[in-house]
């Protein structure tokens, strides 16, 4: 029996979007985003969670879902039992993942702009989430 199959799937992606431009957005960061552009975490100052989730939703509520951080572990979105010791410091105040065509990015000022890849993962599409899996039997 040969198996076939891959950890994800990928997606055309026509749309950057980036963070920095968004000044409701922007001054809730309290670091650059991290993780994956299309499931990026996301740490906010505190005190401005709400604001930030308010503004966030209005804003690109049509292209990303927002998780806060309890949303995350409480809906074992990264796997069943406990998490990793680790995953607490990379999981931010919120994930946003996306179910458009869209990404989320960040520019770090003085450093160049990473190159722009036409296919990404990580999102919440079906054709992302799908995964195929061809068996081929040898009589």
């Amino acid at each position: 029996l040969i198996i076939i199959s891959a950890d994800h799937c990928h997606i055309y992606v026509d749309k950057d979007v980036f963070l920095e431009d968004i000044p409701e957005l922007a001054e809730c960061l309290l670091r650059p985003p991290s993780i994956e552009s299309r499931a990026i975490s996301i740490f906010v100052k505190p005190g401005t969670g709400d604001k930030f989730r308010e503004a966030f939703d209005r804003i690109l509520g049509d292209e990303f879902i927002l998780f806060s951080r309890q949303e995350i572990f409480d809906r074992q979105l990264f796997g069943p039992g406990q998490p990793h010791p680790k995953s607490l410091d990379f999981i931010g105040d919120f994930i946003a993942a996306a179910k458009s065509t869209s990404l989320l990015r960040y520019r770090i000022p003085d450093q160049k702009v990473n190159i722009k890849f036409l296919s990404h993962h990580a999102g919440l599409t079906a054709a992302e989430m799908y995964v195929p899996l061809i068996l081929v039997e040898k009589h």
